[in-house]
């Protein structure tokens, strides 16, 4: 097989106090077949200038108006050379062996199109280990991931720091969704998932680092207010259920990931007193089992009075 080569995006936007660090985790790797583009997305910090004193032939930048983090990405794949793109946020970084591990993954599962490693996330407190031991796979397990619709639903694998996708597949289903202020690389993973299979190492590639600033931690439904708009993945999971375009046995886990995704914007649709609403969004997961107890309280609650709904 020939040598794997990437291409990899690091989409910037006010990350001065971090930029240097992705950048130089970037550098440090084992595996070297890389070109490293940094998209500036309009940022109003140092940003540009931290990631200029980096010295190295195979680090591109370039500038654009701010359009947000899927529209910085999605410009770094059009610039990109190699056929497969990995992403790295400016203020995670990758361990030194991440590339060499999804090098190591493509030899075993060539046909994959897209590939991923686990993740530790960094708290004021330090490394946090609690997380990636929920994930279900056994430590050090490799293999085709057999059914991620579940895994989202327990706890995501990976993050939008330690996966990797061949870039026509990247393409194929239009890139990262633009317009989408948060859930935009959930959103592509669940769409990716759609046209290929994903190969996993749970063992820890990157680093996210929740200390940064400007980071989005707040659950979905504390960020926004209008409960009309479709902030979780409802919508895209609803048009893949009733497109039929899955195999049988997944049809549950699509259902529950529904379920999992739509339960807090039913609750926030019937605090604001938007009950139709609420109904139809009950109605597209009346199938779920794990939680059939909170959909009957919720279908309930759609028709008390106000004074009764907490």
């Amino acid at each position: 097989m020939d040598k794997m080569y990437f291409s990899i995006i690091i989409p910037l936007y006010n990350k001065e106090k971090h930029i240097q660090r992705a950048i130089k985790s970037v550098l440090a790797q084992t595996y070297q077949g890389f070109e490293l583009i940094i998209v500036d997305d309009g940022s109003t910090d140092g940003s540009f200038e931290a990631a200029s004193a980096i010295q190295d032939p195979r680090i591109h930048i370039v500038r654009q108006e701010n359009r947000g983090v899927s529209a910085a990405r999605n410009r770094g794949v059009s610039e990109a050379k190699y056929d497969w793109v990995a992403f790295l946020d400016a203020d995670d970084e990758w361990l030194p062996e991440f590339l060499e591990m999804m090098n190591d993954l493509h030899t075993q599962f060539a046909t994959c199109g897209l590939l991923a490693s686990g993740f530790l996330k960094e708290r004021d407190t330090g490394l946090d280990f609690c997380e990636f031991q929920k994930i279900r796979y056994t430590n050090g397990r490799i293999g085709i991931i057999d059914d991620y619709y579940t895994d989202l639903r327990e706890i995501v694998p990976f993050c939008s720091s330690s996966f990797i996708v061949k870039k026509d597949v990247f393409l194929q289903i239009g890139g990262f969704p633009l317009g989408v202020r948060i859930g935009e690389d959930i959103n592509t993973w669940i769409r990716l998932y759609q046209v290929t299979e994903f190969a996993y190492i749970k063992k820890a590639g990157a680093i996210y680092h929740l200390e940064a600033e400007n980071r989005a931690n707040k659950p979905l439904v504390d960020v926004f207010d209008n409960p009309y708009k479709d902030y979780s993945h409802g919508d895209l999971l609803r048009q893949i259920i009733k497109s039929k375009s899955f195999s049988s046995d997944k049809f549950m886990s699509l259902v529950e990931l529904l379920a999992t995704y739509e339960i807090p914007i039913v609750r926030k649709l019937i605090q604001k007193n938007y009950r139709i609403k609420a109904l139809e969004r009950l109605w597209s997961f009346r199938l779920t089992k794990l939680y059939k107890k909170k959909w009957v309280k919720l279908f309930v609650k759609c028709f008390l009075p106000r004074k009764f709904i907490g």
